[in-house]
């Protein structure tokens, strides 16, 4: 009898244990889980560098550190460390150096420089505000970005000084934009994205423009006597707002032509390798509750317009020149699945990869990245309905996962 209650005793204490280890996600895991984002090929093909994405249960907040790992998936290193934010590596065109946004010195947000051979790095900029979508110049010698210029607010009261002492509620907030909040974000301040150049040996960021709108996606022409960037510089931009253009800003002046004129949003110029022609994404506008963005190509300076992604009735959500010129690879979804694929300036189309996502974690849609090196080596984010995004490459055709970053979660 002794035995049996012995057994019994030994059976629950065993059910117990199993009870406590669940096999299943918890509320408390989302804090466990980690995700890749805007892997970045050397120009080489032979690494890749991305963006490690994780958040701290303590302080209930995300943070990011580059890593980098051989093409063939050996190596994986980080490149930064420590609960900071780094993000938005670049290659320089020569691929010894990397610049990137990162925060780890005073939690202001800086742009750094990072040799490769030492992982010597250095602050370029000590602005309040963070650059944006930063681009290298074809000789690795210059830098150009936005970053938020603030314009003085009016008042319609003007409000007398308080005595010493005093302690006054906050003064009523005077807005005038059409434009002033935004989801997750609420009331925005007051001011526009702006075009800056800066050396790679550091100095003062000259700024390149100053009206009042919006400047996105600079990028150098190849001889750096220009800048193309979009822009809604209309008028009524306030009132049109997605009527932007692809515009062409000259060094010497800083004058501004129109590359583009349509009613539509034309975004987002990619020079050529050959620095010959620029795709952009755009459409006409017919008001309709969607419309699918097509991609066009033509010369830098405007002319020789053409459609090129007529056979693909999806939008192209981003794109990249292939090596030779003569064709791009194109981003877009189908019937809810992630996919690359190039596209010659013909129009001919070949699927190159498939099942790219993971970004959007709390939202239901299909974010994804990519970047092609100059032999046309491919990394982009893998995602799945069983885990966020994970890195991948493309080896003589065929898919190969570089990271499980989550293993550790769901191996149990």
């Amino acid at each position: 009898m002794k035995n049996i209650i012995q057994f019994i005793l030994l059976v629950g204490m065993t059910f117990l244990s199993q009870a406590q280890t669940t096999s299943h996600l918890e509320l408390l895991d989302v804090f466990n889980l980690e995700y890749v984002s805007d892997p970045q090929i050397s120009p080489d093909g032979n690494q890749v560098i991305y963006t490690r994405n994780f958040k701290d249960v303590m302080t209930d907040k995300n943070h990011s550190n580059l890593w980098l790992v051989g093409f063939d998936g050996k190596n994986n290193r980080p490149l930064t460390t420590g609960n900071h934010n780094a993000r938005s590596a670049r290659w320089s065109h020569d691929g010894k150096k990397i610049v990137y946004l990162s925060n780890h010195a005073d939690d202001k947000t800086k742009l750094y420089l990072m040799w490769m051979d030492s992982r010597e790095s250095v602050a370029l900029t000590n602005s309040k505000v963070a650059p944006r979508q930063v681009a290298w110049s074809r000789d690795d010698k210059h830098l150009v970005f936005t970053q938020f210029v603030t314009k003085a607010k009016p008042s319609l009261v003007k409000m007398p000084s308080k005595p010493k002492g005093a302690e006054w509620n906050k003064p009523p907030v005077f807005i005038d934009d059409m434009t002033y909040r935004a989801d997750g974000q609420g009331y925005l301040p007051s001011g526009n994205q702006q075009i800056f150049s800066l050396s790679v040996d550091g100095g003062t960021a000259r700024q390149l423009t100053d009206s009042e709108h919006n400047h996105q996606s600079p990028i150098w022409s190849a001889d750096k006597k220009f800048i193309y960037f979009t822009a809604n510089l209309h008028e009524n931009h306030e009132f049109e707002p997605l009527n932007a253009e692809i515009y062409q800003l000259k060094m010497s002046d800083l004058s501004v032509v129109a590359l583009t004129e349509r009613f539509g949003p034309d975004a987002n110029a990619q020079l050529s390798p050959d620095g010959k022609k620029l795709a952009y994404v755009g459409f006409d506008d017919t008001f309709q509750g969607h419309m699918v963005r097509e991609l066009y190509v033509m010369g830098v300076d405007g002319s020789d317009d053409k459609l090129i992604s007529k056979q693909l009735d999806r939008s192209v959500q981003s794109m990249t020149w292939a090596a030779d010129s003569k064709g791009l690879y194109v981003q877009y979804t189908d019937q809810g699945d992630g996919k690359l694929a190039h596209l010659k300036l013909s129009g001919k189309m070949t699927e190159v990869a498939k099942q790219m996502g993971g970004l959007s974690l709390g939202r239901p849609y299909n974010a994804a990245a990519f970047s092609i090196s100059n032999n046309n080596r491919v990394a982009f984010t893998l995602g799945g309905t069983s885990h966020p995004a994970d890195l991948a490459v493309v080896i003589k055709g065929k898919v190969r996962r570089l990271t499980q970053l989550n293993d550790d979660l769901f191996s149990y």
